[in-house]
């Protein structure tokens, strides 16, 4: 069982990952490219933060196939869509 802080932390994180993914938007809307792959890939990070924390140094964490899996296609996800810009 995680303690309480952690659900809010995590909680946070997503908070910061929405407005990265939603910085993203307006960055495209305006054609800011640059800006827009900087916080797509922040907001994947920040995604993934608290999961690779506690799976490095929680050693009674154990991660779900399930996280994993949507993790996983969410960064089959943002390689694709940067390499269609890039050779584009």
């Amino acid at each position: 069982m995680q303690p309480p802080h952690k659900d809010i932390l995590i909680k946070r994180w997503m908070e910061k990952s929405d407005e990265a993914v939603e910085t993203a938007v307006l960055s495209i809307e305006n054609n800011f490219l640059s800006a827009a792959l900087n916080r797509i890939y922040y907001a994947i990070y920040k995604d993934t933060f608290m999961y690779r924390q506690d799976s490095d140094y929680d050693v009674l964490y154990t991660p779900g196939i399930e996280t994993v899996n949507k993790l996983l296609a969410r960064a089959k996800e943002f390689v694709e869509e940067v390499s269609k810009i890039i050779t584009a």
